[in-house]
């Protein structure tokens, strides 16, 4: 059994925050969103996150209230209680009728947490901008998993509805394979930068998507050169695992979540077809455990699919992620030839 240790130090005038043992490395930037920017299997030393993408390819700070695109677009952040900017409809009959928005991707990525180094754990806390709540997560390790457990406290005297979604970008190349349970067969599309692929809210065929003879299987990852991106979720599910394999060096990162406290997988899959509007496009998947869907906090609202904590109450989730050699049990037989 192998635990962490972890250790503080500061680079670029950045506190960065480590947990390593010998099997997995991951750090941690407490001023920067509580993001994860390295998570390392050591064995194959493959890093699993992608690194920044701005063009000056460093961290910096962001102010509340940012475009997210206009930063690091990298590394594992938090997105609550809204992916995209969004209305609060239930603050604002409580508020007056006074129009609440919540920020692009939420409050947390653009503030600076409290961090707390407690033996073998890091514990991050953030609180809430413009509702009363307290956000926390307790990281550790254990031999190839990383542990995040997630506190959510309500501090106001009203229910809180929300969204939560991991936001972890992945490090890829073109024939990485997404690991996804065979029961996915449809997907709700949030967006996609080419409106052949469809319009928000149309179901797609999951992994095949497309239309006359450009079927394309989406669960292997293109080039930068295809130059396509779409973001959708699936629905409800039963089991709540996703990953991402690497037939080059024969390896996979898993993610494993609890359907019963979160419900659904955000898929955001970037093939050189974002951002829209800057010549410098990006390759990367993001698997993105979900507690509401779509993006936007107003529309799973008005569909019914959000999550909501009531006054004065606590929730609790988790989510592992397992780094290792060879492909995931359950997805073994699956064939990845071309």
């Amino acid at each position: 059994m192998t635990q962490g240790v972890v250790k503080e130090f500061t680079r670029n005038d950045l506190i960065h925050v480590s947990l390593e043992n010998d099997k997995i490395r991951v750090v941690f930037l407490p001023e920067i969103g509580g993001k994860m920017i390295e998570l390392t299997l050591k064995e194959t030393g493959r890093q699993y996150l992608l690194e920044p993408q701005n063009p000056e390819q460093f961290y910096k700070r962001a102010y509340y209230g940012a475009n997210f695109e206009e930063y690091d677009t990298s590394g594992f952040d938090e997105c609550f209680p809204t992916i995209e900017p969004s209305e609060h409809p239930q603050l604002a009959e409580l508020r007056g009728g006074d129009n609440i928005i919540f920020p692009d991707h939420g409050e947390l990525w653009a503030l600076s947490w409290h961090h707390h180094i407690d033996g073998e754990q890091l514990i991050l806390t953030a609180n809430g901008i413009k509702f009363q709540y307290r956000f926390i997560k307790h990281i550790k390790l254990f031999d190839n998993h990383v542990l995040i457990d997630y506190h959510l406290k309500n501090y106001s005297d009203h229910p809180f509805k929300y969204i939560w979604s991991a936001h972890p970008l992945l490090k890829v190349e073109a024939g990485a394979r997404l690991v996804l349970d065979k029961e996915i067969e449809k997907v709700f599309l949030n967006w996609a930068s080419d409106a052949e692929l469809g319009g928000f809210g149309d179901e797609l065929s999951w992994p095949v998507i497309g239309s006359g003879n450009t079927m394309v299987d989406y669960s292997k990852v293109q080039s930068k050169e295809f130059g396509k991106a779409l973001k959708c979720f699936t629905g409800s599910l039963n089991k709540g695992v996703a990953g991402i394999y690497h037939p080059d060096t024969d390896e996979h990162l898993l993610f494993h979540f609890d359907p019963a406290e979160n419900p659904y997988l955000g898929i955001w899959l970037c093939y050189g077809g974002w951002p829209v509007n800057n010549e410098e496009k990006h390759l990367t998947v993001g698997l993105e455990p979900a507690s509401g869907r779509p993006d936007s906090l107003k529309e799973a609202i008005n569909r019914n699919e959000y999550a909501e904590i009531l006054a004065g109450e606590g929730k609790k989730w988790s989510i592992k992620m397992t780094l290792m050699k060879g492909r995931p049990q359950f997805w073994s037989n699956v064939d990845i030839k071309e």
